[in-house]
């Protein structure tokens, strides 16, 4: 007697190998070393546009970390974005999970959705005019009180990248 036997497979072979996959993607939000760099969108600030991401990323790290020396306050916009929004973050990433394991979208789509979700978290904080207040000949030369924001070169150079990684 023989046995045939056939197997109806609807998706679920493609679905196991998109879960498999979410392991090994990541996304990497803020100013990527070799990434494009953002235009600046105020021309007249006293400050040059800057070339390369090198030079966004000392300006950004400055900012982030203060420099005391040069009577430079902190003002973490990296940090804060992410522990101000982790249990969302958190919610988000579950969100994404579920429309992969749905079989809704590919694991690289919701892992460059959470980037785009983080860099917008960014954006916003850079643009929430961080404390402490700007010193007053800083306003003065800025023509603004708007802290880490002159010519928004920095701000238009968050971005995210995905990669795969075994």
């Amino acid at each position: 007697m023989s046995c045939q036997q056939r197997i109806i497979d609807k998706g679920y072979s493609k679905r196991i190998s998109e879960i498999g996959r979410m392991d090994h993607l990541f996304t990497k939000v803020g100013f990527p070393e070799n990434a494009e760099v953002g235009e600046a969108k105020r021309k007249g600030s006293g400050h040059t546009r800057k070339d390369n991401m090198s030079e966004i990323i000392q300006i950004a790290a400055v900012h982030e970390f203060g420099a005391p020396k040069r009577n430079i306050p902190e003002r973490p916009f990296v940090r804060a974005s992410l522990d101000e929004n982790f249990q969302e973050l958190q919610e988000f990433k579950k969100k994404q999970a579920h429309l992969v394991i749905s079989g809704t979208q590919t694991a690289m789509v919701g892992i460059a959705k959470i980037g785009e979700w983080l860099t917008n978290k960014m954006k916003i904080k850079i643009n929430s005019n961080i404390p402490p207040p700007l010193q007053q000949r800083t306003i003065d030369r800025k023509k603004s009180s708007r802290t880490l924001i002159d010519t928004a070169q920095m701000l238009n150079s968050v971005q995210h990248v995905e990669e795969y990684r075994k």
